[in-house]
């Protein structure tokens, strides 16, 4: 055995004396590190062992957490950078052996993120926090035992400020301290790198001037700062810093409170708001938390472009009266709430609510209520949205505020328009519909046929309810029943008050510009779109259909035209709805530019497109467009043709065929029709002269079949309607 072998276990002989394992530790560590050193610098390492194990009684943990770490430190620093790793250890072994151990625990991991040259300094800092009680001892150690991790976000300035906040709040709570630290690497971690120093310094602040306070802000911190834009988050912490120096308690108050009040406002506003509280903290720091906390109510009430105007005025009466302008800035004095309705653009149905309650009760001769739209949604009742006007019994319900135009005038009128819409169903009868009552424009009742075919003729259901559960799709019914009854209600309005006919176009055309474009919509949505836009007096979107839909859309054009008559009541529009349900439920729900092929019902094989509600924007929010699917089966439409859908014509001499259902009546009285099923090879046009008929009452029916082939019969004067054939006489019942 040379003398370095001699040398070495003598040292191993040594180290065995403080405690058996630490040999072992010694001998596994040299055999790792062993031909990386030269002999002088592992009798070095060897001797840095002993001199940290013979520190204390319970060093030698120190010294085996030395031994266990020399060959990942190796692999991070040159050896004279690790001899100054190695002696911080055995200073701190002089302190606690416990906070060595810690020490050397960590050294690789710490190493990944600092240069080597930062040793010392971050073993200082550990080295700061202990003050020779065990409590002190137990946050030292914590301290070490995180940096590897705390470094992963905190570089070392920064760890430094770490250290002195819970330096200093330890000095008032070692739990609390000792809390903050087990949050730490949650909250940092949740800390953008640029505001992280930021919100150290704040929570320094704090326990400085309000130490309770601490804990909460440095547990919230993540989440807080998520409510600021991220380039004014420093800018924020820096306020919240120096309001912690001018009053104690303020700065989490504003951090807190204010920081939601931001999240309430667009992001892009808060560069603006918090310029102008850049301004108070000058001056005033007192109000800063006033005037965050209530930016956005005021933002509610006026445009932000007059923002500042309304800021200025509370600073020119805070010079003249401190407490005036305290309370300007509270939303408090009588000055603040006159200011705000000089700039206000915008009308709230609480200022307003009283002189439209008389204005509706005068229209609709009968006691009218008007709520905010809020409390319809809170009642769980109803579509609508909050900025939705909507009727539920004799309560209109209407938005809280309005500020869609930049004048106070033109916002009221809205309300004013609106409230005429909505009251109007009242005046004019929609709510009084009655299913035995005559229509006045169309003589000949659907509605008792319909309700003996599908049995429902002496249901106890309301009146509309009744007529609507005459529909296979209730949905599409009531969609068309709305927008034809609010066709007949405008016309009504604007031809019986003359002086709301400007505010009430003006109105409807905006709701226009709000709605959905029909060429972007599903074929069948689209149409009833087109008949939503027709009630609103829209005259353009005919041309985004194809030529194939003119004959539904003269109807559409033809049926609405007649609603429009003064005497046109009620049950005219439910006699409209069932012509126009039958045309618009027979177009299948494909989107539009594909090929013309008919395409099988959702409800027949799952496939295709699904129908989808239209987009309710606008004002007119009552006027809703939800086309659902369509019947299982193959659904039929009257301008297409293919290899299974075919058609024949059907000569006029003879009687028709046992078994052949006959669907159109407005054949000359006595003419007779015969399925004689020749094909049919220049398809006849279902022309607008049907339509006009269809809308008038004229046909009786166009059908839509389940089964997979038709013909046409044609009358006396050669014109077509749709039947079943005799070998599948059997029609869709409506």
């Amino acid at each position: 055995m040379d003398g370095e072998e001699r040398s070495l276990a003598a040292i191993e002989r040594d180290l065995q004396r403080f405690h058996v394992s630490l040999g072992s530790e010694f001998r596994k560590a040299e055999r790792l590190i062993g031909g990386r050193l030269s002999r002088a610098n592992l009798a070095t390492w060897a001797a840095e062992g002993v001199a940290i194990a013979q520190n204390s009684f319970r060093s030698w943990e120190a010294a085996s957490e030395y031994f266990g770490a020399t060959p990942a430190v190796l692999d991070k620093v040159s050896f004279p950078q690790f001899l100054t790793w190695a002696k911080w250890g055995r200073t701190l072994a002089q302190d606690s052996p416990n906070l060595a151990a810690a020490y050397f625990r960590a050294g690789p991991g710490s190493l990944d993120s600092l240069a080597p040259a930062q040793i010392s300094d971050w073993a200082e800092l550990g080295r700061g926090l202990y003050k020779g009680t065990w409590k002190s001892s137990a946050l030292a150690c914590r301290f070490f035992e995180q940096s590897p991790r705390l470094l992963r976000y905190l570089p070392l300035p920064a760890l430094k400020r770490y250290a002195a906040f819970i330096d200093a709040l330890a000095a008032r709570s070692y739990d609390m301290a000792a809390e903050c630290m087990a949050l730490a690497e949650s909250v940092l971690s949740k800390i953008d790198q640029q505001d992280r120093d930021g919100f150290l310094r704040f929570a320094m602040s704090l326990v400085e001037t309000s130490w309770r306070d601490a804990r909460a802000a440095f547990e919230t911190g993540g989440r807080v700062l998520t409510r600021v834009s991220k380039p004014e988050r420093v800018r924020f912490l820096s306020m919240a810093q120096a309001l912690a120096r001018v009053e104690q308690g303020a700065a989490l108050t504003f951090f807190n409170d204010c920081s939601r009040a931001l999240a309430q406002m667009d992001q892009d506003l808060h560069k603006e708001v918090l310029d102008l509280a850049d301004q108070l903290m000058l001056t005033a720091p007192a109000t800063v938390p006033e005037f965050l906390r209530n930016a956005p109510r005021v933002l509610k009430r006026i445009r932000a472009e007059r923002l500042e105007r309304w800021f200025q005025e509370g600073v020119r009466i805070l010079a003249e009266n401190p407490e005036g302008g305290l309370a300007y800035f509270r939303m408090e004095s009588t000055r603040g709430e006159e200011v705000l309705e000089g700039l206000a653009s915008g009308v709230e149905l609480e200022r307003v609510r009283d002189i439209l309650r008389m204005y509706c009760r005068a229209l609709a001769g009968t006691g009218v209520e008007l709520s905010p739209a809020d409390d319809l949604k809170a009642k769980g009742i109803g579509w609508a949205a909050r900025e939705s006007p909507t009727t539920e019994g004799n309560t209109i319900y209407l938005p809280g505020v309005v500020e869609r135009y930049p004048l106070k005038e033109q916002n009221f009128g809205w309300y004013k328009v609106v409230s005429t819409h909505q009251v109007a169903h009242l005046e004019f009868g929609s709510f009084e519909f009655s299913f035995n009552r005559e229509a006045a424009l169309y003589p000949e009742s659907r509605r008792k046929e319909l309700a003996a075919r599908s049995g429902n003729g002496q249901s106890d259901a309301g009146e509309l309810a009744r007529f609507f559960d005459l529909f296979d799709d209730r949905r599409l019914a009531a969609d068309i029943f709305t927008a034809l009854e609010d066709t007949r209600i405008d016309s009504m309005v604007k031809r019986e008050y003359a002086g709301i006919r400007e505010s009430y176009r003006r109105v409807q055309q905006d709701a226009l510009a709000e709605r959905a474009d029909v060429a972007e919509l599903p074929l069948r949505e689209a149409l009833v779109e087109y008949l939503v836009r027709v009630s609103l007096d829209d005259g353009a979107s005919v041309g985004q259909f194809s030529s194939d839909m003119g004959p539904v859309l003269n109807a559409i054009g033809q049926t609405t035209s007649a609603l429009r008559a003064p005497e046109a009541r009620v049950e005219d529009t439910a006699e409209a709805t069932i012509r126009l349900y039958e045309l618009i439920r027979a177009v299948p729900n494909a989107p539009q530019g594909q090929d013309e092929e008919m395409q099988p019902s959702a409800g027949a094989s799952g496939g295709g497109p699904q129908p989808q509600p239209v987009s309710r924007r606008g004002p007119f929010a009552d006027r809703q467009t939800t086309a659902m699917n369509a019947e299982a089966g193959n659904v039929v439409h009257h301008r297409r043709r293919n290899e299974v859908h075919r058609r024949f014509r059907v000569s006029v001499d003879g009687g028709p065929q046992t078994g052949e259902r006959r669907i159109g009546d407005h054949h000359r009285p006595g003419g007779k029709a015969t399925a004689a099923q020749q094909p049919l090879d220049d398809e006849p046009s279902f022309r607008d002269e049907d339509a006009a008929w269809l809308a008038q009452g004229r046909i009786r029916d166009i059908a839509v079949v389940r089964q997979t082939r038709v013909v046409r019969v044609a009358d006396r004067d050669d014109r077509y309607v749709t039947c079943s054939p005799p070998a599948l006489a059997r029609s869709h019942p409506r």
